[in-house]
């Protein structure tokens, strides 16, 4: 393990199965590309695109991946559910 300060679900999700990091490599790739943009689209659209990415950051907490960014990060996809202006 190699992050500065891992918490305790951190080896759990170090010893996953490599077919379940394949799968969570390419789910990162994909919110990482789309989600953004839907976050400019209609207020149902922002709203999922903001809980695929809160689901998404809520893993990297937990799997204790510099988690204090992930916290920092979590502004984006709180600010999204705002009313149209």
């Amino acid at each position: 393990m190699t992050q500065p300060i891992p918490n305790p679900l951190s080896p759990l999700f170090h010893f996953l199965p490599h077919g379940v990091h394949s799968v969570g490599v390419a789910a990162n790739h994909a919110l990482k590309l789309v989600a953004p943009f839907l976050l400019l689209g209609p207020r149902k659209v922002r709203l999922a695109a903001a809980l695929a990415m809160a689901g998404f950051q809520g893993a990297l907490i937990l799997s204790g991946n510099l988690a204090f960014l992930n916290w920092l990060t979590s502004v984006a996809w709180a600010n999204s559910g705002q009313t149209d202006p």
